[in-house]
Protein backbone atom coordinates (compact mmCIF):
# COMPACT_ATOMS: atom_id res chain seq x y z
CA UNK A 1 0.00 0.00 0.00
CA UNK A 2 1.04 3.51 0.35
CA UNK A 3 4.88 4.07 0.91
CA UNK A 4 4.17 6.01 4.76
CA UNK A 5 6.95 8.35 4.94
CA UNK A 6 7.16 9.53 8.45
CA UNK A 7 6.59 13.25 9.35
CA UNK A 8 9.63 13.02 11.70
CA UNK A 9 11.94 12.00 8.83
CA UNK A 10 10.78 15.80 6.66
CA UNK A 11 9.86 17.75 9.13
CA UNK A 12 13.44 17.87 11.00
CA UNK A 13 15.38 21.19 10.18
CA UNK A 14 18.54 21.94 11.86
CA UNK A 15 18.26 24.64 14.70
CA UNK A 16 19.85 27.69 13.43
CA UNK A 17 21.62 30.75 15.81
CA UNK A 18 18.67 32.67 13.50
CA UNK A 19 15.69 30.39 15.31
CA UNK A 20 17.53 31.12 18.97
CA UNK A 21 18.02 34.56 18.68
CA UNK A 22 14.10 34.92 17.65
CA UNK A 23 13.03 32.73 20.57
CA UNK A 24 15.53 34.96 23.15
CA UNK A 25 13.71 38.53 21.92
CA UNK A 26 10.23 36.97 21.83
CA UNK A 27 11.11 35.68 25.90
CA UNK A 28 12.25 38.93 26.50
CA UNK A 29 9.61 40.66 24.69
CA UNK A 30 7.24 38.39 26.42
CA UNK A 31 8.25 39.17 29.79
CA UNK A 32 8.30 42.85 28.88
CA UNK A 33 4.68 42.76 27.52
CA UNK A 34 3.68 41.25 30.71
CA UNK A 35 5.35 43.31 33.29
CA UNK A 36 4.28 47.17 31.38
CA UNK A 37 0.65 46.80 31.74
CA UNK A 38 1.26 44.95 34.95
CA UNK A 39 2.82 47.43 36.83
CA UNK A 40 4.13 50.41 34.67
CA UNK A 41 1.40 51.48 32.72
CA UNK A 42 -0.93 54.68 33.70
CA UNK A 43 -4.44 53.54 34.30
CA UNK A 44 -6.43 53.41 31.49
CA UNK A 45 -9.90 54.76 31.96
CA UNK A 46 -11.54 52.68 29.19
CA UNK A 47 -9.45 49.65 30.48
CA UNK A 48 -10.65 48.01 34.12
CA UNK A 49 -7.92 46.60 35.92
CA UNK A 50 -8.85 43.10 34.87
CA UNK A 51 -8.71 44.04 31.43
CA UNK A 52 -5.34 45.90 31.64
CA UNK A 53 -4.12 42.89 33.52
CA UNK A 54 -5.41 41.26 31.14
CA UNK A 55 -3.59 42.54 28.29
CA UNK A 56 -0.17 41.87 30.30
CA UNK A 57 -1.07 37.79 30.19
CA UNK A 58 -2.24 38.65 26.78
CA UNK A 59 1.16 40.17 24.86
CA UNK A 60 2.86 37.35 27.20
CA UNK A 61 1.16 34.21 25.48
CA UNK A 62 1.25 36.20 22.11
CA UNK A 63 5.23 36.85 21.83
CA UNK A 64 6.32 33.11 23.64
CA UNK A 65 4.09 31.75 20.86
CA UNK A 66 5.59 33.72 18.45
CA UNK A 67 9.00 32.84 19.00
CA UNK A 68 7.98 29.06 20.23
CA UNK A 69 9.66 29.83 23.50
CA UNK A 70 8.05 26.49 24.89
CA UNK A 71 5.80 24.39 23.32
CA UNK A 72 2.46 25.85 22.39
CA UNK A 73 0.39 23.91 24.15
CA UNK A 74 2.31 24.80 27.61
CA UNK A 75 2.03 28.45 26.62
CA UNK A 76 -1.50 28.26 26.85
CA UNK A 77 -1.92 26.35 30.15
CA UNK A 78 0.71 28.49 31.70
CA UNK A 79 -1.59 31.39 30.34
CA UNK A 80 -4.50 30.02 31.75
CA UNK A 81 -2.90 29.80 35.25
CA UNK A 82 -1.58 33.46 35.06
CA UNK A 83 -5.37 34.64 33.98
CA UNK A 84 -6.33 33.22 37.51
CA UNK A 85 -3.46 33.73 39.47
CA UNK A 86 -3.50 37.44 38.84
CA UNK A 87 -7.21 37.70 39.49
CA UNK A 88 -8.43 38.35 35.82
CA UNK A 89 -10.86 35.81 35.68
CA UNK A 90 -11.81 33.08 37.98
CA UNK A 91 -11.11 28.97 36.98
CA UNK A 92 -14.18 28.43 35.38
CA UNK A 93 -13.57 31.03 32.99
CA UNK A 94 -10.05 29.96 32.35
CA UNK A 95 -10.88 27.16 31.36
CA UNK A 96 -13.72 27.22 29.86
CA UNK A 97 -12.64 26.12 26.43
CA UNK A 98 -12.23 22.72 28.12
CA UNK A 99 -15.23 22.26 28.61
CA UNK A 100 -16.58 23.28 25.57
CA UNK A 101 -18.30 21.52 23.16
CA UNK A 102 -15.81 22.55 20.16
CA UNK A 103 -13.42 20.80 21.48
CA UNK A 104 -15.89 17.52 21.96
CA UNK A 105 -16.09 18.07 18.25
CA UNK A 106 -12.32 18.13 17.69
CA UNK A 107 -12.17 14.88 19.82
CA UNK A 108 -14.60 13.36 17.46
CA UNK A 109 -12.62 14.81 14.13
CA UNK A 110 -9.30 12.92 15.43
CA UNK A 111 -11.25 9.00 15.89
CA UNK A 112 -12.32 10.04 12.87
CA UNK A 113 -9.30 10.36 11.08
CA UNK A 114 -8.12 7.35 13.21
CA UNK A 115 -10.72 5.09 11.47
CA UNK A 116 -10.23 6.38 7.92
CA UNK A 117 -6.38 5.74 8.22
CA UNK A 118 -6.53 2.24 10.05
CA UNK A 119 -8.77 0.81 7.53
CA UNK A 120 -6.92 2.62 4.36
CA UNK A 121 -10.61 3.73 3.57
CA UNK A 122 -8.46 7.13 2.38
CA UNK A 123 -5.66 5.59 0.12
CA UNK A 124 -8.80 3.13 -1.17
CA UNK A 125 -10.71 6.43 -2.26
CA UNK A 126 -8.10 8.52 -3.33
CA UNK A 127 -6.16 5.50 -5.53
CA UNK A 128 -9.57 4.52 -7.06
CA UNK A 129 -10.52 8.47 -7.88
CA UNK A 130 -7.00 8.27 -9.41
CA UNK A 131 -7.60 5.17 -11.37
CA UNK A 132 -10.07 6.95 -13.54
CA UNK A 133 -9.07 10.02 -14.71
CA UNK A 134 -7.77 11.02 -17.57
CA UNK A 135 -3.79 10.24 -17.82
CA UNK A 136 -2.12 13.37 -18.49
CA UNK A 137 -0.19 15.76 -17.04
CA UNK A 138 -2.68 18.45 -16.57
CA UNK A 139 -5.24 15.66 -15.48
CA UNK A 140 -2.96 14.54 -13.03
CA UNK A 141 -2.12 18.04 -11.45
CA UNK A 142 -5.78 18.97 -11.24
CA UNK A 143 -6.24 16.27 -9.39
CA UNK A 144 -3.07 16.20 -7.01
CA UNK A 145 -4.16 20.24 -6.43
CA UNK A 146 -8.02 19.03 -5.66
CA UNK A 147 -7.60 15.51 -3.70
CA UNK A 148 -6.37 17.24 -0.19
CA UNK A 149 -10.08 19.15 -0.38
CA UNK A 150 -11.79 16.03 -1.41
CA UNK A 151 -10.33 14.19 1.00
CA UNK A 152 -10.75 16.55 4.13
CA UNK A 153 -14.35 15.88 4.47
CA UNK A 154 -13.36 12.19 5.83
CA UNK A 155 -9.88 13.01 6.67
CA UNK A 156 -9.54 15.31 9.51
CA UNK A 157 -5.64 14.54 9.46
CA UNK A 158 -3.97 17.61 7.36
CA UNK A 159 -0.42 15.21 7.43
CA UNK A 160 -1.92 11.68 6.34
CA UNK A 161 -3.80 13.76 3.37
CA UNK A 162 -0.21 15.33 2.50
CA UNK A 163 1.64 11.95 2.64
CA UNK A 164 -0.79 9.95 0.81
CA UNK A 165 -1.22 12.88 -2.45
CA UNK A 166 2.80 12.90 -1.84
CA UNK A 167 2.81 9.07 -2.31
CA UNK A 168 0.74 9.80 -5.29
CA UNK A 169 2.76 12.64 -6.76
CA UNK A 170 6.32 10.25 -6.60
CA UNK A 171 4.47 7.41 -8.44
CA UNK A 172 3.33 10.11 -11.00
CA UNK A 173 6.97 11.25 -11.14
CA UNK A 174 7.79 7.98 -11.89
CA UNK A 175 5.38 7.14 -14.49
CA UNK A 176 6.12 10.76 -16.66
CA UNK A 177 10.06 9.60 -15.95
CA UNK A 178 11.13 12.26 -13.60
CA UNK A 179 13.37 11.68 -11.51
CA UNK A 180 12.68 11.48 -7.57
CA UNK A 181 15.93 12.14 -6.01
CA UNK A 182 16.35 15.74 -7.87
CA UNK A 183 14.32 18.40 -8.86
CA UNK A 184 12.10 18.63 -12.50
CA UNK A 185 9.47 21.28 -13.01
CA UNK A 186 6.53 18.36 -12.72
CA UNK A 187 8.13 17.94 -9.24
CA UNK A 188 7.75 21.49 -8.41
CA UNK A 189 4.23 21.85 -10.00
CA UNK A 190 2.85 18.54 -8.05
CA UNK A 191 5.15 19.05 -4.52
CA UNK A 192 4.91 22.85 -3.98
CA UNK A 193 0.69 22.84 -4.58
CA UNK A 194 0.55 20.21 -2.16
CA UNK A 195 2.18 22.67 0.22
CA UNK A 196 1.02 26.28 -1.10
CA UNK A 197 -2.99 24.69 -0.25
CA UNK A 198 -2.23 22.75 2.93
CA UNK A 199 -4.20 25.36 5.28
CA UNK A 200 -7.38 25.90 2.76
CA UNK A 201 -7.90 22.26 1.62
CA UNK A 202 -8.73 22.54 5.54
CA UNK A 203 -11.31 25.08 5.72
CA UNK A 204 -14.22 24.10 4.05
CA UNK A 205 -15.15 21.45 6.43
CA UNK A 206 -15.41 21.53 10.30
CA UNK A 207 -13.34 18.36 10.85
CA UNK A 208 -10.80 18.93 8.82
CA UNK A 209 -8.21 20.60 10.99
CA UNK A 210 -8.23 22.15 14.13
CA UNK A 211 -7.89 25.33 13.30
CA UNK A 212 -11.47 24.92 11.72
CA UNK A 213 -12.58 24.24 14.62
CA UNK A 214 -11.40 26.69 16.83
CA UNK A 215 -12.63 29.19 14.85
CA UNK A 216 -15.95 27.67 14.66
CA UNK A 217 -15.38 28.00 18.77
CA UNK A 218 -14.54 31.57 18.65
CA UNK A 219 -18.05 32.19 16.65
CA UNK A 220 -20.25 30.10 19.31
CA UNK A 221 -18.64 31.92 22.00
CA UNK A 222 -19.90 35.44 21.01
CA UNK A 223 -23.22 33.57 20.17
CA UNK A 224 -23.04 32.87 16.41
CA UNK A 225 -24.26 29.50 15.68
CA UNK A 226 -23.06 28.09 12.70
CA UNK A 227 -24.09 24.63 11.15
CA UNK A 228 -21.87 22.07 9.05
CA UNK A 229 -23.67 22.58 5.74
CA UNK A 230 -23.66 26.91 6.09
CA UNK A 231 -19.96 26.80 7.32
CA UNK A 232 -18.87 24.52 4.11
CA UNK A 233 -20.91 26.26 1.82
CA UNK A 234 -19.65 29.67 3.18
CA UNK A 235 -15.91 28.19 2.51
CA UNK A 236 -16.10 25.23 -0.21
CA UNK A 237 -16.75 27.26 -3.43
CA UNK A 238 -14.39 30.12 -2.82
CA UNK A 239 -11.55 27.50 -1.71
CA UNK A 240 -12.10 25.52 -4.99
CA UNK A 241 -12.24 28.53 -7.47
CA UNK A 242 -8.83 29.72 -5.43
CA UNK A 243 -7.24 26.17 -6.61
CA UNK A 244 -8.52 25.77 -10.17
CA UNK A 245 -6.88 29.37 -10.65
CA UNK A 246 -3.72 27.96 -9.10
CA UNK A 247 -4.18 24.79 -11.42
CA UNK A 248 -4.52 27.29 -14.20
CA UNK A 249 -0.83 29.11 -13.02
CA UNK A 250 1.44 26.28 -12.24
CA UNK A 251 1.81 25.14 -15.84
CA UNK A 252 3.05 28.80 -16.45
CA UNK A 253 5.57 29.12 -13.53
CA UNK A 254 7.00 25.40 -13.72
CA UNK A 255 6.14 24.27 -17.54
CA UNK A 256 6.13 20.56 -17.65
CA UNK A 257 9.24 18.38 -19.62
CA UNK A 258 6.35 16.31 -20.51
CA UNK A 259 2.52 16.88 -21.03
CA UNK A 260 1.07 13.31 -22.36
CA UNK A 261 1.96 9.52 -21.48
CA UNK A 262 1.90 7.06 -23.98
CA UNK A 263 -1.03 4.01 -24.28
CA UNK A 264 1.71 1.67 -22.80
CA UNK A 265 2.70 4.39 -19.48
CA UNK A 266 -1.53 5.18 -19.22
CA UNK A 267 -1.90 1.45 -18.93
CA UNK A 268 0.81 0.58 -16.60
CA UNK A 269 -0.15 3.24 -14.03
CA UNK A 270 -3.59 2.83 -13.78
CA UNK A 271 -2.89 -0.43 -13.19
CA UNK A 272 -0.09 0.60 -10.35
CA UNK A 273 -3.39 2.42 -8.72
CA UNK A 274 -5.72 -0.37 -8.99
CA UNK A 275 -3.30 -2.39 -7.43
CA UNK A 276 -2.50 0.26 -4.59
CA UNK A 277 -6.62 0.90 -4.11
CA UNK A 278 -7.11 -2.54 -3.65
CA UNK A 279 -9.88 -4.00 -2.13
CA UNK A 280 -12.59 -2.56 0.62
CA UNK A 281 -12.39 -4.52 3.64
CA UNK A 282 -15.08 -5.40 6.05
CA UNK A 283 -14.41 -2.36 8.90
CA UNK A 284 -13.43 -0.26 5.66
CA UNK A 285 -16.95 -0.26 4.46
CA UNK A 286 -18.78 -0.15 7.89
CA UNK A 287 -16.15 3.15 8.30
CA UNK A 288 -17.29 3.99 4.89
CA UNK A 289 -21.18 4.09 5.53
CA UNK A 290 -21.07 5.33 8.58
CA UNK A 291 -18.96 8.67 7.99
CA UNK A 292 -21.21 8.68 4.76
CA UNK A 293 -24.42 8.86 6.89
CA UNK A 294 -22.39 11.01 9.27
CA UNK A 295 -21.86 13.53 6.86
CA UNK A 296 -24.83 13.42 4.96
CA UNK A 297 -26.87 14.09 8.52
CA UNK A 298 -24.47 16.73 9.20
CA UNK A 299 -25.15 18.68 5.56
CA UNK A 300 -29.17 18.19 6.23
CA UNK A 301 -28.89 18.54 9.61
CA UNK A 302 -31.41 21.40 9.13
CA UNK A 303 -33.80 19.63 7.27
CA UNK A 304 -34.07 16.73 9.77
CA UNK A 305 -33.86 19.17 13.17
CA UNK A 306 -30.38 17.08 14.11
CA UNK A 307 -27.77 18.76 16.39
CA UNK A 308 -24.33 17.50 14.73
CA UNK A 309 -22.59 16.63 17.84
CA UNK A 310 -25.53 13.90 18.75
CA UNK A 311 -24.67 12.98 15.01
CA UNK A 312 -21.13 12.33 15.57
CA UNK A 313 -21.15 10.88 18.74
CA UNK A 314 -23.54 8.08 17.13
CA UNK A 315 -21.72 7.63 14.29
CA UNK A 316 -18.02 7.59 16.45
CA UNK A 317 -19.92 5.41 19.30
CA UNK A 318 -20.92 2.54 17.10
CA UNK A 319 -17.51 2.43 15.63
CA UNK A 320 -16.53 1.39 19.33
CA UNK A 321 -19.73 -1.18 19.51
CA UNK A 322 -18.22 -5.41 19.87
CA UNK A 323 -18.57 -6.82 16.69
CA UNK A 324 -17.35 -3.65 14.73
CA UNK A 325 -14.76 -2.81 17.12
CA UNK A 326 -12.84 -0.36 14.21
CA UNK A 327 -12.27 1.99 17.10
CA UNK A 328 -10.85 1.17 20.90
CA UNK A 329 -9.09 2.00 24.18
CA UNK A 330 -5.58 2.85 22.24
CA UNK A 331 -7.11 5.72 20.15
CA UNK A 332 -8.21 7.45 23.04
CA UNK A 333 -4.52 6.81 24.76
CA UNK A 334 -3.11 8.19 21.47
CA UNK A 335 -5.30 11.42 20.52
CA UNK A 336 -3.36 14.18 19.52
CA UNK A 337 -3.54 15.67 23.32
CA UNK A 338 -1.20 18.43 22.78
CA UNK A 339 -3.19 19.78 20.00
CA UNK A 340 -6.30 19.74 21.91
CA UNK A 341 -5.13 21.87 24.84
CA UNK A 342 -3.57 24.03 22.49
CA UNK A 343 -7.05 24.41 20.47
CA UNK A 344 -9.09 24.67 24.44
CA UNK A 345 -6.59 27.69 25.74
CA UNK A 346 -7.09 29.43 22.41
CA UNK A 347 -11.21 29.38 22.70
CA UNK A 348 -10.38 30.42 26.55
CA UNK A 349 -8.32 33.27 25.46
CA UNK A 350 -11.21 34.67 23.39
CA UNK A 351 -13.41 34.45 25.93
CA UNK A 352 -11.58 36.06 28.27
CA UNK A 353 -10.54 38.90 25.84
CA UNK A 354 -14.42 39.53 25.44
CA UNK A 355 -15.35 39.00 29.21
CA UNK A 356 -12.82 41.66 30.62
CA UNK A 357 -13.53 43.91 27.72
CA UNK A 358 -10.23 43.78 25.99
CA UNK A 359 -11.28 42.55 23.30
CA UNK A 360 -13.35 45.70 22.75
CA UNK A 361 -10.48 48.43 24.20
CA UNK A 362 -8.39 46.72 20.98
CA UNK A 363 -11.10 46.96 18.32
CA UNK A 364 -11.32 50.79 19.51
CA UNK A 365 -7.87 51.49 19.37
CA UNK A 366 -7.23 48.85 16.14
CA UNK A 367 -10.67 49.74 14.21
CA UNK A 368 -9.46 52.01 12.04
CA UNK A 369 -6.88 49.90 10.69
CA UNK A 370 -9.08 46.52 10.76
CA UNK A 371 -12.33 47.91 9.27
CA UNK A 372 -13.30 50.29 6.30
CA UNK A 373 -17.22 50.80 5.29
CA UNK A 374 -16.81 49.88 1.72
CA UNK A 375 -16.87 45.86 1.99
CA UNK A 376 -14.16 45.30 -0.52
CA UNK A 377 -11.10 47.53 1.12
CA UNK A 378 -12.55 45.92 4.19
CA UNK A 379 -11.84 42.61 2.89
CA UNK A 380 -8.60 43.71 1.14
CA UNK A 381 -7.55 45.04 4.44
CA UNK A 382 -8.34 42.11 6.71
CA UNK A 383 -6.51 39.84 4.20
CA UNK A 384 -3.70 42.05 4.20
CA UNK A 385 -3.36 41.75 7.66
CA UNK A 386 -3.50 38.18 7.65
CA UNK A 387 -0.80 38.04 5.09
CA UNK A 388 1.42 40.24 7.44
CA UNK A 389 0.26 38.61 10.81
CA UNK A 390 0.77 35.10 9.26
CA UNK A 391 4.62 35.90 9.15
CA UNK A 392 4.85 36.01 12.77
CA UNK A 393 2.56 33.49 13.83
CA UNK A 394 2.33 30.53 11.56
CA UNK A 395 -0.39 29.08 13.57
CA UNK A 396 -3.94 30.04 12.88
CA UNK A 397 -5.40 28.34 16.29
CA UNK A 398 -3.21 30.96 17.94
CA UNK A 399 -3.95 34.13 15.60
CA UNK A 400 -7.74 33.38 15.99
CA UNK A 401 -7.52 32.95 19.40
CA UNK A 402 -5.78 36.25 20.07
CA UNK A 403 -7.37 38.56 17.33
CA UNK A 404 -10.51 36.44 16.19
CA UNK A 405 -12.55 38.51 19.15
CA UNK A 406 -11.04 41.53 18.46
CA UNK A 407 -11.59 41.97 14.61
CA UNK A 408 -15.47 40.82 15.66
CA UNK A 409 -15.60 43.86 18.36
CA UNK A 410 -14.75 45.78 15.89
CA UNK A 411 -17.13 44.57 13.03
CA UNK A 412 -19.75 44.51 15.87
CA UNK A 413 -19.44 48.25 17.17
CA UNK A 414 -19.67 49.12 13.43
CA UNK A 415 -22.86 47.52 12.65
CA UNK A 416 -21.55 44.88 10.43
CA UNK A 417 -21.98 40.91 10.83
CA UNK A 418 -18.69 40.16 12.51
CA UNK A 419 -18.58 36.76 11.21
CA UNK A 420 -17.52 38.82 7.88
CA UNK A 421 -14.30 40.38 9.07
CA UNK A 422 -13.28 37.02 10.72
CA UNK A 423 -14.13 34.96 7.59
CA UNK A 424 -12.23 36.71 5.66
CA UNK A 425 -9.04 36.82 8.09
CA UNK A 426 -9.53 33.30 8.19
CA UNK A 427 -9.29 32.84 4.18
CA UNK A 428 -6.53 35.87 3.90
CA UNK A 429 -4.61 33.29 6.59
CA UNK A 430 -4.57 30.77 3.72
CA UNK A 431 -1.75 32.64 2.02
CA UNK A 432 1.68 32.62 2.31
CA UNK A 433 5.31 32.31 0.64
CA UNK A 434 7.51 31.29 3.05
CA UNK A 435 7.90 27.37 4.11
CA UNK A 436 8.08 27.95 7.95
CA UNK A 437 4.50 29.68 8.13
CA UNK A 438 2.82 26.19 8.01
CA UNK A 439 4.40 22.83 8.34
CA UNK A 440 3.10 20.60 6.41
CA UNK A 441 4.86 23.47 4.08
CA UNK A 442 7.80 21.47 5.47
CA UNK A 443 6.75 18.16 4.94
CA UNK A 444 6.08 18.41 1.44
CA UNK A 445 9.42 20.37 0.74
CA UNK A 446 11.18 17.53 2.99
CA UNK A 447 10.26 15.16 -0.65
CA UNK A 448 13.13 17.25 -2.21
CA UNK A 449 11.23 18.59 -5.26
CA UNK A 450 11.18 22.07 -4.70
CA UNK A 451 13.54 25.11 -3.42
CA UNK A 452 12.36 27.42 -1.25
CA UNK A 453 12.75 29.58 -4.46
CA UNK A 454 10.43 27.94 -6.00
CA UNK A 455 8.12 27.77 -3.05
CA UNK A 456 7.99 31.81 -2.65
CA UNK A 457 7.05 31.38 -6.60
CA UNK A 458 4.20 29.37 -6.37
CA UNK A 459 3.49 30.76 -3.03
CA UNK A 460 3.28 34.55 -4.14
CA UNK A 461 0.99 33.50 -6.89
CA UNK A 462 -1.66 32.25 -4.75
CA UNK A 463 -1.72 34.86 -2.14
CA UNK A 464 -2.12 37.14 -5.68
CA UNK A 465 -5.17 35.10 -6.47
CA UNK A 466 -6.92 35.52 -3.25
CA UNK A 467 -6.54 39.67 -3.68
CA UNK A 468 -7.86 39.29 -7.05
CA UNK A 469 -10.67 36.76 -5.58
CA UNK A 470 -11.96 39.67 -3.11
CA UNK A 471 -14.77 40.86 -5.64
CA UNK A 472 -15.82 36.93 -5.69
CA UNK A 473 -15.51 36.41 -2.03
CA UNK A 474 -17.67 39.87 -1.61
CA UNK A 475 -20.52 38.48 -4.20
CA UNK A 476 -20.49 35.25 -2.84
CA UNK A 477 -20.68 36.26 1.43
CA UNK A 478 -23.71 38.24 0.13
CA UNK A 479 -25.19 35.12 -1.60
CA UNK A 480 -25.03 33.28 0.81
CA UNK A 481 -25.96 35.89 3.78
CA UNK A 482 -22.43 36.45 5.35
CA UNK A 483 -22.97 40.54 4.08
Amino acid sequence: MVNETTVSQVEKKPKTDGNQIKKMACLILGVAGFLYPMYLMPSVNELSPEAQRALGVFLFMVFWWIGNVIDGALVGLVGMVMFTVFGVVDMKTAFAGFSDSTLIFLIFAFLMANAVTKTNLHTFLAFKIMSKVNPSYKVFLFMVVMLPVILAAIVPSGTARLVLVATISTMLLKVFGMPTDKMSNIGRGFFSSIGVLALHSSGPFMTAGASTVATIGILEKAGIKVTYFQWTSYILPLVIIGAILLWLIIPKVFPPEKTKLTEEEARELKEKFKNEAGSMTKQGKIVAVLIGAVLFFWLTGDLFKLDFMNVAFVGISIMFLPGIEVLGTKDLKGLDWGSLVFVACAMSLGAILQKTGLAEFLGNILGPYLYNSNVFLAALILVLIAYVVHIFIPSLVVAIGAFGPIIMAVYTNMGMNPMFGLLAFFLGYGGYFLMYQMTHSLVAYGYGQFSQNDFMKIGGWYMGIWIVMIPVMIIWFKIVGVI
